[in-house]
């Protein structure tokens, strides 16, 4: 049976890796504001890259996104509304944990938004 457990896992994993673009992120506002924006960006870059929410993201719901590129570690940088505070997670791995809870109190909050050098 572990064998068998080994070979479905290997398999799954091939088929990721095949496929890279079709890896999605689930966003979830725990918050008690709006999400008006999801930036992603490799680990390893200086620029946040477009924002990836097509819509506002109303308290309570979700929103999926597909990963831009290949690699598992991200930072994330969601703008929240009309406090104009964001919430950022550093060094995530997306490929192990593909879903972020936005809750104001993981991650680095911020009253106020990052720094321009990260647009």
């Amino acid at each position: 049976m572990p064998v068998l457990r080994s070979i479905l896992i290997l398999s799954c994993l091939s088929l990721l890796a095949a496929n890279p673009g079709s890896r999605t992120i689930t966003i979830e506002n725990r918050t008690t504001d709006v999400l008006r924006g999801a930036h992603l960006s490799p680990t390893a870059s200086d620029h946040w890259g477009p924002d990836r929410a097509t819509e506002n993201v109303p308290i309570g719901k979700q929103l999926v996104i597909a990963l831009p590129g290949a690699g598992c570690r991200w930072d994330v940088r969601i703008i929240l509304g009309d406090r104009r505070a964001e919430q950022i997670f550093r060094n995530r791995d997306l490929c192990i944990s593909p879903m972020l809870i936005v809750d104001g109190t993981s991650g680095k909050f911020l009253r106020d938004r990052e720094p321009a050098r990260w647009n």
